[in-house]
């Protein structure tokens, strides 16, 4: 990826079961926005497939985190669907 290492640098700020992250400003004075990289458990898978194939040692490093942190929380969004659904047929 062409900006693998601002991916490391800023990518990962976890908070529950989203992934944020921080995206520079393009002026000195404005300041810094955060982008939504991972939401749902198909979008966790994807952020890891992502950077599976990566040949920069800082995006390795960046899988390896990957590899046990997205399986844990696409199973943690999905059990939390089928709760959801499960509910929503007992009502």
């Amino acid at each position: 990826m062409k900006d693998g290492f601002y991916l490391f640098i800023y990518f990962i700020i976890y908070l529950g079961t989203r992934l944020y992250r921080e995206v520079p400003s393009k002026k000195n004075f404005e300041p810094e926005k955060w982008e939504l990289i991972c939401q749902t458990a198909e979008e966790w898978r994807q952020i890891e497939k992502s950077f599976e194939s990566s040949r920069q040692k800082i995006e390795q490093q960046l899988y390896i985190s990957l590899q046990e942190l997205a399986p844990k929380i696409a199973s943690k969004l999905e059990n939390k669907e089928k709760q959801l659904q499960k509910q929503g047929t007992e009502i």
